[in-house]
């Protein structure tokens, strides 16, 4: 609505008619505030985050304080898509996708600023940390706690099915199902050989190559 926002203390407003108008009063005396791209702004009251608009009551979305302890937020940021990112003075950054909020990771605890440029990059600027840049992700990683039983991986395939099989380079030998990795076991009628390298054939087989015991085929 091209209106100007204050806060000062605990007082929250507007500046119209060339003069500032106090709107409303928090029990709290230092607050941040950002705008809200559906109108009104976001305020940062503490470890809470409240949701504005003149002439309704301030709605609580959340608070930071189960995922930090003591939380005060520093700056507040609204980007594109609709998050919210909460800058703190000594906690670090989070983001609020209208749901839950998440910890980012950034160089330094303290934040003091926010802003997105043009391709969806954030910029945070840092009390110690210099300045950071965060890309979205295009990729994710797959590691033990994805329940690979190696983080090293010599080999991967697909078979028909669509199941993902990899030889670690322990030897070990995984598939994964269900979106998550499974070692395979001697249960399933593996003789549990070190394994160097797999592939898979058009007819629903996977080859399995080995250290020392030879070539296998799994159908």
């Amino acid at each position: 609505k091209g209106q100007l926002w204050f806060a000062r203390g605990g007082a929250v407003g507007l500046f119209r008619a060339g003069r500032f108008v106090t709107l409303l009063t928090l029990d709290i005396n230092d607050v941040r505030i950002g705008a809200a791209r559906a109108g009104g702004i976001w305020i940062g009251a503490g470890d809470q985050l409240l949701r504005y608009e003149e002439g309704q009551s301030p709605a609580a979305v959340g608070k930071l304080s189960p995922l930090t302890g003591e939380a005060a937020a520093s700056v507040l940021f609204e980007d594109r898509a609709g998050a919210v990112w909460i800058g703190t003075r000594a906690s670090g950054l989070f983001r609020y996708d209208g749901t839950r909020f998440e910890k980012v990771a950034t160089s330094h605890a303290e934040i003091l600023s926010v802003t997105e440029d043009r391709e969806g990059n954030f910029w945070v600027g840092t009390g110690g940390g210099g300045l950071n840049r965060l890309r979205p992700r295009v990729l994710e990683l797959q590691g033990t706690e994805s329940g690979l039983p190696f983080e090293v991986v010599r080999s991967i395939c697909e078979d028909a099915s669509g199941r993902l099989w990899a030889a670690m380079q322990n030897g070990a030998l995984a598939w994964r199902e269900r979106d998550q990795w499974k070692g395979v076991s001697t249960n399933m009628g593996w003789p549990g050989v070190p394994v160097t390298c797999v592939t898979a054939g058009k007819h629903g087989e996977v080859w399995i190559g080995t250290d020392h015991h030879g070539l296998y085929r799994y159908q």
